[in-house]
């Protein structure tokens, strides 16, 4: 991320428009740049309009907590950003231009405003994100803005002001965090909330593994399973009903073959009787139609001739029409020819009128020449005064009219200025008293303001300095001086002391390092008494598996043997029952077909043969019989083959067991070798004489008396380091604080000294009330002085003003006076040209008076007149030949139409004679058709002729379908009474029903063992899985048993602790190599088992000190290196190249103050630009490029830019 430009208005102090562009020089090619200011100028303004244009959140406001009331009446939360909108305005925004990661240019713009624009109105905020390289916005919704942000650059409000601001109070806050703040911000830089959501999973599911392990046990307690000898007694059952229901199929099916003779009996009857009654029907309605048939047979005879007889009545109908018309047309013909006659008249009249029009406008061309003329100089005339007026009116609008509001504003202006100038006066006097400095004014407002600006900052730098009197700080350093005396003579020298702290310390991490590895020992030797209990516990179990898998292997070869027997038995019955199909095949048939009714049986001596008509159910039973007892076999042999691989599953199962039990036995082992050699390894390291041979037990407890002296040993050890330290660190601070009170014994004598040459030129009473009262005072003068400064440069500038301002009002009035004498002489000159143009019409009029009968005020519209009556006169003439054309063309056509009228009834006259002849032919040749019988095949038309014939045809057609329908049926009729049974209707639906009933029962029954046989095979298979998934999630769970004792949690903290502690030490290392160049003395250090910061003093011989025994200075270069770590880890892998950091640097000496300039630097040499806010002149002096924010009075501010 990089930002371009920062642009805002009406925030805090700063009122109007400001614009800082990072992209014009001189900011453009600084590295480095400072931003300078008074203490409330505005500073941090700038840091939070870059804020609130991406975030709308200010630094400074978080966390804080209470409410204000607003102008508009409203409370408004502290933390809320409305509250920087500058107090009197009703408007103000903050926009920050910026490269995002795609290398885009984007524009973040917040905006604030007051309702209706009034100062009380209620605020509304509105946020837009615009890619500038697009020209689009992106949000449409005010929430939207901030997820599109974060999007844009990857970080979030706080991973910004940690990586790219760092606001006030921010940079050391992470130092000095508790553990879990610290964990909370770690957890939020990092992302690392996966470590703790996978934990809490990890608890999760060894918990839901566990729990679906015994749901699926108490589910396979539930599985009901029958005993071998139900089983055995329900197939048995099973097979005889089989049998039974067989035969009783059989027999059913003979019944029901009687009951649908019966039935198609019946059908068969009702179907002929119906049949025959339809034919009857057809046979009556053929007879109605004779007379039909006699009517179709004279259409037909007719159909030859009626074309004619037609033909010849269309023409007579057509000869009445034609003669009507001819009566009709003769008088429109009589008409046209008068018509034409008109016509002609009249056009030879319009000629003449016409002539005479011509003539008398060729005597008028003189009198028209000379109007032309005089309508000619009038049009001269004209354009020259429309010219002219045009000129005057521009003349005034555009040259005297400005000249006056030139004048007006001058007068107004001149007198606003005199009114301000005695203003001023007025003010003057109330400021009387502080005249004295009116000569050197600025030098003394110079003077007084870098007095007051050395003393501030000496005050934020060290405020114990101002706490007390000159005479206290210099009692204080006597006494200071006292004491160091007292630890010379004691220790001589500070390095005589380190010596003797380094020499304790030494023996204290020799003592040290003893504990760590007899703490190790012991937790050697623990988990080595562990290792070897569960090893025990695993033979055992495995010697279970392998007994277990023995007996597994004994069952199946009985099983193996109880297959092959039931495979033989399947096998032989096939072979038998194939052999008697073919035996029955070959001679059963050939017995049966010398079977002679009423004769003895020769193989069972019966004299009836019921096969002989059935002979296909005796087969079909005997298959049926076979077929069960095939089945019943082939089930034995799945049965046992089923066995055979449920006990071979297990086999495979008990080997993978006892494999893994192996497995994790040479593992043990292993773990047991090496327990023993790292204990062997850490006896000999501290030659501690502990017997192999006694019990782990007893070297457990033998190794815990030996910590215990070891340990006392270190607690007197760090006793006596502790005293030292304090006392070396008591030696130090008093060094420190003498040489801190000797330079603030020289820095407020020099301030003193500044301040002699200012009270010189006070009277009594004012240097009475500044030594009463000195920084009240100082602020007091330092206004009156300002104010005073400023009113002299407003009266030079007024007076310069006025000055100014009259002198243009003279140029100004005399510019008008000659204006308006312009004005006046083209006036006069319009007026001559109107008066000759009055004269010229004048003439046109008397000339169309005397010659045209009436008076026209233009040549134009006399000529005009003119044409118009020539027009009309002509327009007439023209409608006349029209007329007369069109009377012509009308007598014209109606001559042709009687012509076509005779024509046409000549033609039909010729047709009817025609047809005549045709008609007496015909009626010689048929001389039976009477009158009546041709008139009525007459009214009879063609498609009326066809649909009789059709009529006819299809009653024809159905009383042979009828005949042949009923001659059918009653053919099949007799045919069904040679095939009648012996049993009535009656009797075979008696027994049928009977049958039925004793088939359903059975049936019942043979369901009912079925579905008992059916449910025991599916809860075997259950029962059977239940196993598989149980041995399947047993395994599940113990791999997720070992890593759930590992990083598992049900609040995630585990894992969770193990990732911040790795994550902290990651930040340490990079804080460590910011801080190498800052301060080469100090090393931070991750308290083991937590979260908590150390330091390693390694001028104290790598001493460890909590992180708040640091002085201010030191805290800030600490801090400043952990800032700019975190700032590295917030930014992840994306390159950020602007860093701005607000405050801080005023607890620093100038030692410290030099290498944190160094580091700046360095990081402006890695791309990024740094930008700093600070009141120390020694940075304002070695950053060239620097943006100044002074204030201008009333609370405001302005920015420059100045490199």
């Amino acid at each position: 991320m990089k930002i371009l430009r920062l642009s805002l208005n009406n925030l805090a102090s700063l009122a109007g428009t400001h614009v800082i562009n990072f992209e014009d020089e001189p900011l453009a090619q600084a590295g480095l740049i400072a931003i300078t200011g008074k203490t409330g100028a505005g500073k941090s303004t700038l840091l939070d309009a870059m804020c609130l244009a991406l975030y709308d959140e200010i630094p400074r406001l978080r966390g804080a907590t209470g409410s204000l009331t607003d102008t508009a009446g409203k409370e408004i939360s502290l933390k809320d950003s409305k509250h920087i909108l500058r107090r009197g305005t009703t408007s103000g925004f903050a926009e920050l231009e910026f490269i995002a990661l795609d290398q885009k240019r984007y524009s973040a713009r917040w905006q604030i405003r007051r309702a209706h624009n009034k100062v009380d109105g209620n605020l509304k905020v509105e946020r837009a994100i615009t890619c500038l390289d697009e020209q689009r916005v992106l949000n449409q919704k005010i929430s939207e803005a901030t997820p599109i942000v974060e999007q844009l650059i990857g970080l979030s409000f706080e991973q910004f002001t940690r990586a790219v601001l760092l606001a006030q109070s921010e940079v050391g806050a992470f130092l000095k965090a508790k553990d879990h703040e610290r964990a909370d911000l770690l957890e939020y830089l990092t992302n690392s909330q996966i470590f703790t959501e996978v934990s809490k999973r990890a608890a999760v599911k060894f918990s839901e593994i566990k729990q679906k392990r015994t749901d699926l046990e108490n589910v396979m307690g539930h599985v009901v399973l029958l005993s071998e000898e139900t089983l055995k007694g329900l197939e048995v059952q099973k097979h005889e009903l089989s049998q039974q229901l067989a035969l009783l199929t059989q027999t059913e099916k003979l019944y029901e073959n009687d009951v649908k003779w019966h039935k198609d009996c019946h059908e068969l009857y009702a179907s002929t009787q119906a049949k025959k009654e339809i034919y009857d029907v057809q046979v009556d309605a053929d007879l109605k139609l004779a007379s039909q048939k006699q009517l179709l047979k004279h259409l037909d005879e007719f159909q030859t001739i009626r074309e004619q007889f037609v033909l010849r009545q269309q023409a007579d109908t057509e000869l009445k029409n034609l003669n009507h018309q001819l009566l009709k047309f003769e008088p429109n013909l009589q008409q046209a020819e008068l018509a034409q006659q008109q016509a002609m008249s009249q056009q030879q009249q319009a000629e003449k009128e016409l002539q005479a029009w011509q003539q008398h406008v060729e005597q008028l061309k003189p009198q028209l020449e000379i109007a032309a003329q005089l309508q000619h100089e009038i049009s001269s005339k004209l354009q020259q005064y429309t010219a002219l007026d045009t000129a005057q009116k521009l003349f005034l609008a555009q040259q005297i009219q400005p000249v006056q509001n030139d004048l007006n504003q001058l007068t107004a202006q001149l007198a606003t200025e005199q009114q301000q100038q005695q203003h001023l006066q007025q003010q003057f006097k109330q400021t009387a008293a502080w005249a004295n400095f009116d000569e050197n004014l600025a030098l003394t407002l110079q003077r007084l303001q870098d007095y007051l600006q050395l003393e501030q900052q000496l005050r934020q730098q060290n405020p114990e300095l101002f706490q007390s009197a000159l005479d206290t700080l210099i009692e204080q350093q006597q006494h200071t001086q006292q004491q160091l005396l007292v630890w010379e003579k004691q220790y001589q020298h500070p390095e005589q002391l380190e010596q003797q702290l380094t020499a304790e310390q030494q023996q204290l991490q020799h003592t040290l390092k003893s504990v760590h590895v007899l703490e190790r020992l012991q937790q050697a030797l623990e988990q080595w008494q562990q290792q070897t209990t569960l090893f025990d516990q695993l033979q055992q179990r495995q010697q279970e598996t392998l007994s277990l898998q023995q007996q597994t292997q004994a069952q199946i070869q009985t099983q193996q043997q109880q297959v092959q027997i039931t495979e033989q038995a399947l096998q032989q019955l096939q072979l038998i029952f194939e052999q008697q199909r073919l035996l029955q095949h070959q001679s059963v048939q050939d017995l049966r077909a010398q079977l002679k009714p009423n004769e003895a049986c020769m193989v069972c001596g019966s004299h009836e043969h019921p096969f002989i008509q059935h002979e296909n159910l005796l087969s079909d039973a005997l298959n049926q019989l076979q077929d069960l007892q095939l089945q019943q076999a082939k089930t034995e042999f799945e049965h046992a083959r089923k066995q055979l691989q449920q006990l071979e599953r297990d086999c495979s199962q008990y080997n993978a067991t006892y494999q893994q039990q192996q497995q994790r036995k040479l593992e043990l082992q292993q773990q047991l070798e090496q327990q023993h050699t790292l204990v062997q390894q850490l006896t000999a390291s501290l030659s501690l004489d502990v017997d192999a041979a006694l019990p782990v037990a007893k070297q457990i407890e033998s190794v815990q008396q030996h910590w215990a002296t070891t340990y006392q040993s270190t607690q007197h050890l760090q006793q006596s380091i502790q005293q030292a330290n304090d006392t070396l660190k008591q030696w130090r601070n008093a060094a420190q604080q003498a040489e801190q009170l000797k330079y603030a014994i020289q820095q407020r004598q020099d301030l003193s000294q500044r301040l002699q040459p200012i009270l010189s030129l006070l009277d009594a009473e004012q240097k009475l009330a500044w030594l009463n009262q000195p920084i009240e005072y100082y602020q007091h003068a330092l206004q009156q002085l300002e104010q005073r400064h400023h009113l002299q440069q407003q009266q030079v500038q007024l007076s310069k003003t006025i000055e100014q301002l009259t002198q243009q009002q003279q140029q100004v009035q005399e510019k008008l006076l000659f204006l308006q004498q312009q004005h006046a002489e083209k006036t006069l000159q319009l007026q001559q040209i109107k008066t000759a143009g009055s004269e010229l019409r004048d003439q046109i009029k008397q000339l169309t008076r005397t010659h045209a009968g009436c008076e026209y005020q233009t040549y134009q519209e006399w000529q005009q007149a003119l044409d118009q009556q020539q027009q009309q006169l002509s327009l007439a003439l023209s409608t006349q030949r029209t007329a007369l054309n069109q009377a012509e063309q009308v007598l014209k056509d109606l001559q042709l139409q009687k012509h076509g009228l005779d024509s046409k009834i000549q033609q039909r006259m010729q047709q009817h004679t025609e047809c005549q002849q045709h008609i007496a032919t015909w009626q010689a040749a048929h001389t039976h058709f009477q009158a009546s019988v041709i008139d009525e095949c007459l009214q009879i038309s063609y498609a009326e002729h066809q649909q009789i014939r059709k009529m006819l045809q299809q009653q024809q057609n159905s009383l042979e379908s009828a005949k042949t329908a009923w001659q059918t049926l009653e053919e099949q009729y007799q045919k069904h009474l040679k095939q009648q049974p012996q049993l009535t209707f009656d009797e075979v639906t008696t027994q049928l029903a009977a049958l039925q009933t004793d088939k359903a029962k059975q049936q019942q029954d043979y369901n009912d063992i079925e579905a008992q046989l059916r449910l025991n095979s599916t809860n075997q298979g259950i029962f059977a899985a239940y196993q598989t998934q149980i041995e399947s999630i047993k395994a599940e769970e113990y791999r997720w048993g070992r890593i759930y004792d590992l990083i598992g949690h049900k609040e995630g903290t585990k894992f969770k602790k193990i990732a911040q502690e790795h994550h902290l030490d990651i930040l340490v290392e990079y804080a460590n190599q910011q801080l190498l160049p800052l301060s080469s003395r100090y090393q931070l250090h991750r308290i083991p088992d937590s979260l908590g910061l150390a330091i390693i003093d390694l001028d104290m011989n790598s001493e460890i000190r909590p992180v708040l025994s640091l002085s201010g200075g030191e805290t800030f270069l600490v801090s400043l290196a952990l800032a700019l770590a975190i700032a590295n880890m917030a930014s992840g892998s994306m390159k950020l190249e602007s860093l701005f950091i607000d405050e801080g640097f005023g607890t620093l000496d100038p030692t410290s103050l030099h290498m944190v300039m160094n580091a700046l630097d360095h990081l402006q040499s890695q791309g990024r630009k740094v930008v700093l806010i600070s009141h120390i002149q020694e940075m304002h002096e070695r950053i060239p490029v620097q943006i100044q924010v002074k204030p201008v009075g009333a609370g405001a501010s302005e920015v420059n830019v100045v490199g």
